[in-house]
């Protein structure tokens, strides 16, 4: 029942390495749908409840699923968990992992063709650079733009940074910060900041909302405390076509610690692969 699991690299933001993964689904039966999985800020592609999510996407709704790591993420080896190069992830922004997105979805647009959905989903951050993504190819117009977005405990803001702290983070160089998975400590760049200040319009995330054409499923957790619930309602009515769902008893991590190590689940993820299923089951029968 396992299927197929390929690995696979990509050039991404800055000439850096975006590390993937694809799985597909058993006996090499056609999938339903594509759908590319973005982990949060501090995470990768293991990360948590995401390689349990793949496999119920893959098994339960015949979902071919990519997962990958940003190019900027800093886990490059090792463990896969600790954070090896903090050099990356110092020059790591909003910006970078819209780009690597891009990059991701546009390989699997012209692998797939025209004929299979491309979903695009994020957790956390992760929900937050989909949105960004789809929002700007939605207003730009001319490259491919994704068939659905799911933003999984996605906040409704480029981060808690307002104007004044990035100004701060610009003119201060950098700030420090206590990864929440390893502990370590590292550092986040001015970059960070100056991108916000430079263009504020590019990463307004429910001013672009607003342009997203295709729809657009925010899945909020009903004891997040780190993203509430009611960021999730926000995105859903700023999307034309939005709709949103809450799990009851769902934390930020949807109930899954870290380092999972076996990629174990909870049963709010089993629920949050039933309720993506269900909505990517709606877009098929809508005729993407």
């Amino acid at each position: 029942m396992s299927g197929a699991i390929n690995s696979w690299t990509l050039a991404g933001a800055d000439g850096e390495t975006i590390r993937g993964v694809t799985e597909s689904p058993a006996g090499g039966v056609a999938p339903t749908a594509v759908v590319i999985l973005a982990h949060g800020f501090t995470g990768h592609m293991e990360f948590g409840f995401m390689p349990a999510l793949s496999g119920l996407l893959k098994e339960r709704h015949g979902c071919s699923v990519i997962r990958f790591t940003f190019s900027h993420a800093g886990v490059t080896g090792g463990d896969g968990i600790r954070v090896d190069r903090p050099d990356l992830f110092e020059r790591d922004t909003w910006g970078k992992q819209v780009f690597d997105l891009g990059v991701v979805f546009d390989w699997v647009r012209a692998e797939m063709g025209a004929g299979v959905p491309v979903v695009i989903a994020g957790h956390s951050r992760g929900g937050g650079v989909c949105l960004l993504l789809a929002g700007r190819r939605f207003v730009e117009g001319g490259a491919a733009t994704p068939d659905g977005v799911v933003a999984i405990m996605a906040p409704d803001r480029p981060g808690s940074l307002s104007d004044e702290d990035c100004a701060r983070l610009v003119a201060d160089g950098s700030v420090g910060i206590t990864a929440p998975i390893t502990g370590q400590r590292l550092v986040i760049g001015a970059a960070f900041g100056q991108e916000r200040l430079d263009d504020p319009a590019a990463f307004d995330v429910l001013g672009l909302c607003g342009s997203i054409g295709c729809p657009v499923l925010a899945v909020g957790g009903g004891v997040d405390r780190l993203v509430p619930a009611v960021c999730s309602r926000r995105i859903a009515r700023a999307c034309p076509r939005g709709e949103v769902v809450v799990i009851e008893g769902a934390d930020h991590m949807v109930n899954v610690r870290e380092p999972a190590g076996s990629g174990g689940g909870s049963a709010q993820v089993e629920e949050l692969g039933d309720v993506m299923g269900g909505f990517i089951e709606r877009l098929c029968a809508g005729g993407c």
